[in-house]
């Protein structure tokens, strides 16, 4: 019950003074700090918020101030406020998601290079090249290995999906010891073409070649991306790209 309380938006120690109150009634001061464990410097702040979220109320009893918890329905309501003031909050983001996005773009015309650290700065890093692709371009990719493609197949499968609806063409380059794992069900992939090397020189180092973009992604148990984005550094690794693509079968 604790837990599903702080999920909706209440601190530990809200939750703690919500739940003794509920058990307790209507109650003083005193024993709520005894059966919540709440020290008496803290528990009319406490109190005060869980009033202002509509859980709490209280009324005047011989001069001194009894609690008691609100209907139990009323927490319904307040996830209902939640909601409506993510709603707001969302509304003001996309507000101004456009001034965010421009300025974004005037940085991107001095920044060469990115780091993008774990799997999400994996993905991320992946998820820039269908952003700037458009139909007809194409990516490729040199040296996915059987460690990268077991660890995060479901995420490359709904990446090529999105990619192929796009038109988007690419690609791969892979390991020989990867071709009876997955390289055969990327060979039947939509504009897809496969080509296997003998031996895993770059294992565990892959290759993400676009537009200006080259992506050095190292698939390890903590992998991390370096993205450099300059027209020279692509065409080079591209060049290297199609000597072995030649060489591969």
């Amino acid at each position: 019950m604790e837990n599903i309380l702080e999920k909706i938006g209440l601190t530990q120690n809200e939750t703690k003074v919500y739940l003794a109150l509920n058990e307790l009634g209507i109650s003083t001061i005193s024993p709520i700090v005894e059966r919540a464990g709440i020290s008496n410097s803290k528990i009319y702040i406490i109190l005060n918020k869980l009033i202002k979220k509509g859980l709490v109320s209280h009324i005047s009893i011989n001069k001194v101030n009894n609690y008691k918890t609100a209907e139990p329905e009323r927490l319904l309501d307040f996830l209902d406020d939640k909601k409506k003031d993510i709603e707001i909050q969302e509304k003001k983001i996309r507000e101004i998601l456009p001034k965010l996005l421009s300025r974004q773009k005037v940085g991107l015309k001095n920044r060469e290079v990115e780091v993008f650290e774990g799997f999400n700065g994996l993905k991320s890093a992946r998820e820039k090249s269908l952003n700037l692709l458009k139909k007809g371009d194409e990516i490729i990719i040199l040296g996915a290995s059987k460690f990268s493609t077991s660890q995060y197949e479901y995420y490359w499968e709904n990446y090529h999906k999105r990619r192929i609806s796009k038109g988007i063409n690419c690609r791969f380059l892979m390991y020989k010891e990867t071709k009876d794992d997955v390289g055969k069900k990327r060979e039947k992939w939509k504009l897809t073409k496969v080509r296997y090397m003998e031996e895993s020189h770059l294992n565990p180092i892959r290759l993400d070649i676009y537009l200006d973009y080259v992506n050095i992604a190292i698939d390890a148990i903590a992998p991390f991306v370096i993205s450099i984005k300059s027209k020279e550094v692509s065409n080079s690794f591209r060049n290297y790209f199609e000597v072995l693509w030649k060489l591969a079968k």
